[in-house]
């Protein structure tokens, strides 16, 4: 008897565990033709990958970190796409401006570090880009 209360107690931790465990992390890739921002440097950490204009991320979530909203909590991002990508230090594409060329990978420069609300993308260069 005693072993299978035992053995019991050990499933109901187990059970426990699986429940309680946190969400995947990301693995540092992204899908071609979209882009992605991860919360970590060196793109690690809960990733957010998108294919369309944000212009508030004050009400987006980091894909595999559903309760991490993802505004001011950029820290490294990938552009898989042929497009230039815009990030604004502020929501409705306002403030503070980083600019993203074609298929660039990197981590977000320390000035805007943890500071972008707003992204979109253009076909072309855009004024205020070096």
């Amino acid at each position: 008897m005693p072993s299978t209360s035992r053995l019991g107690l050990v499933l109901t931790l187990l059970a426990l565990s699986v429940v309680g465990a946190p969400p995947a992390k990301a693995d540092g890739s992204c899908t071609a033709g979209k882009y992605c921002l991860w919360l970590d440097s060196n793109f690690s950490g809960c990733k957010y990958e998108f294919d369309r204009f944000e212009p508030d991320l004050r009400n987006s979530y980091f894909t595999d970190c559903p309760q991490q909203s993802v505004n001011d909590q950029v820290s490294s991002f990938d552009n898989t796409t042929g497009r230039f990508l815009l990030m604004w230090s502020e929501p409705n594409y306002k403030g503070k401006l980083l600019c993203v060329t074609q298929h660039q990978r990197a981590n977000v420069p320390l000035d805007m570090n943890d500071k972008i609300s707003s992204i979109r993308a253009y076909a072309f260069r855009q004024p205020g880009c070096n």
